[in-house]
């Protein structure tokens, strides 16, 4: 084993959720996703890490993109736009009122 995630595919599908989020980031390598507290209008999203604009990429290969899931929506980071730690992280969006 390579220190990878398991989980039993008999849950209850409302925590399969939990289970993508793992998978996701051990196949991405992530270290870092922050949860918004509302949903954000996609083209909204504006990302910097200590000023610096980091480009939205859904290819999931360099940049950020927003993972969604029935416990919210997240900020994820992949290849060279990982935060190093104790970087300033600024996320800005705008969203649909409920």
């Amino acid at each position: 084993m390579t220190g990878g995630s398991s989980a039993s595919i008999c849950t209850d599908a409302a925590s399969w959720s939990v289970v993508f989020d793992e998978i996701i980031k051990s196949a991405s390598g992530l270290a870092s996703s922050f949860t918004l507290t509302q949903t954000p209008i996609p083209s909204s999203v504006k990302v910097t890490v200590e000023g610096q604009n980091v480009a939205r990429d859904v290819s999931n290969q360099n940049g950020f993109d927003l993972i969604y899931s029935n416990t919210g929506t997240s900020v994820v980071f992949f290849g060279n736009a990982i935060p190093k730690a104790n970087q300033k992280v600024n996320v800005e969006y705008k969203y649909l009122a409920k």
